[in-house]
């Protein structure tokens, strides 16, 4: 018997995979054209006080949940180790947003979310 990772066998499996997968197409180029979508996107900066964050926030502004966020995952005392870092004026990393499509002064929450989260929580 053959062990099924000895050099006799290695080749026959190669070829056993490979005859398994398609890979018509693969040299193609993608049909989408990402590039007028990107030309398209317009990217500011703005230094917004943890007030005002806290009022977007009580105001709807924030979509906590698009699918690619992950749930509320931080324990208290990441949340309490979050706000003594802004109670002595820590750096902290930014709130990444994308303005909604769809209505005006809506935001999906790119990055940030456990960060707006535990501001809703403490204030």
């Amino acid at each position: 018997m053959t062990d099924r990772f000895s050099k006799e066998s290695e080749g026959d499996e190669v070829e056993e995979i490979n005859d398994s997968f398609d890979f018509t197409g693969l040299d193609e180029e993608p049909k989408i054209d990402i590039i007028d979508e990107i030309v398209e996107a317009v990217t500011w900066s703005t230094d917004w006080t943890v007030e005002t964050i806290f009022n977007s926030f009580q105001r709807g502004s924030f979509q906590l949940s698009p699918k690619f966020q992950r749930r509320d995952a931080w324990s208290g005392l990441q949340k309490s180790r979050f706000i003594e870092s802004l109670v002595y004026g820590l750096p902290v990393p930014q709130i990444v947003l994308a303005e909604s499509k769809e209505s005006r002064n809506k935001f999906n929450v790119l990055d940030g979310k456990q960060r707006l989260i535990t501001l809703s929580i403490f204030f």
